[in-house]
């Protein structure tokens, strides 16, 4: 009797601990929670992509005129290569999801996130070889793609946050640069001196690539952010 308790419980344990282990799916740099039956969401909308990709979302939400979507799927050549119910995923955008080559059977997918209240920002997912390596977060785009500092080469830029202001007179703001992302034919890359080059204009030095409110920088830097965003927007035609 007892010896067939022990069975029992060593069963039991073997599958929760099966469950847990289909419960996520892991990327280099982020872990995304997926769901473990796929095939049983209802997909309520599908776009089809370059290079042989294809985005399916269920899990549908409507607020006005925002659709917004708890399920997302990639295939690509009619395989499944990412699933993820953890986000709530908004495809409305004219710029994406969108597919950056990156070289010979490579490929970048790049999905926008509904983060309120707080900035959407972008999942980048790498697709080598028709298989997930792994998963980033950019900022969303200002604008499509530009030649941002003549170098003949298509630039996207963004930025990581809402902008907030501080002090008696709301004298202080965030450190909120943007980042330049130059298109390669390895995919996307940051384009280190354009980045530095532009936020030290805009706030009288470089603190680095990541959003901070540890840095008390005058707001004035919030007019000249201002015009180097329009000056991106002038570039790309979307004025």
């Amino acid at each position: 009797m007892k010896t067939g308790l022990v069975v029992l419980v060593l069963a039991a344990s073997l599958l929760t601990a099966y469950g847990r282990a289909t419960d996520k799916g892991e990327g280099n740099g982020m872990q995304i929670a997926a769901t473990t039956d796929t095939a049983a969401v209802p997909i309520q909308q599908t776009i089809n992509l370059s290079n042989g990709f294809r985005l399916e979302l269920g899990h549908e939400t409507v607020y006005a005129s925002l659709k917004l979507y708890g399920f997302a799927r990639l295939r690509h050549n009619g395989q499944q290569v990412y699933a993820d119910s953890s986000n709530e995923y908004e495809p409305q955008s004219s710029l994406y999801p969108l597919v950056v080559p990156a070289g010979d059977n490579d490929a970048e997918v790049l999905i926008e996130v509904n983060d309120r209240p707080n900035k959407n920002y972008l999942l980048q997912l790498f697709v080598s070889n028709g298989r997930l390596t792994k998963v980033e977060k950019l900022p969303t785009f200002i604008a499509p793609a530009a030649d941002l500092n003549g170098d003949g080469t298509l630039e996207y830029a963004g930025f990581w946050a809402f902008n907030e202001t501080w002090g008696e007179e709301k004298e202080y703001t965030d450190y909120n640069p943007i980042i330049y992302y130059s298109i390669t034919p390895k995919g996307l890359k940051v384009n280190s001196d354009l980045t530095r080059k532009q936020n030290d204009a805009i706030f009288g030095f470089f603190h680095g690539f990541e959003y901070s409110q540890q840095i008390d920088i005058p707001a004035s830097a919030l007019k000249k952010q201002a015009e180097e965003i329009e000056r991106i927007r002038s570039a790309a035609g979307t004025r």
